[in-house]
């Protein structure tokens, strides 16, 4: 399961210096309702992982876009 932790190291990845962890708790919920059968919190937390790959100077430019992408897709994902 995601936690705030990783919540907070990706938004901090992108530069947000105060990421809302409000928000991280209505994510949470939003992702733990009982019709969804893909896009679980298990599955956030996959997406939440995947920034970790890219952690040297080199490839700040994909972590960055891969952060991105992932919080992105988070949230759009709350739409369904």
């Amino acid at each position: 399961m995601p936690d705030v932790a990783r919540w907070r190291s990706t938004w901090m990845g992108l530069g947000v210096a105060r990421p809302d962890e409000q928000l991280f708790a209505e994510v949470m919920g939003r992702y733990a309702e009982p019709h969804r059968s893909y896009h679980t919190t298990r599955h956030l937390d996959e997406c939440l992982r995947r920034p970790a790959l890219y952690h040297t100077e080199h490839f700040r430019f994909r972590y960055e876009a891969a952060a991105r992408a992932n919080l992105t897709r988070s949230i759009h994902q709350l739409e369904s």
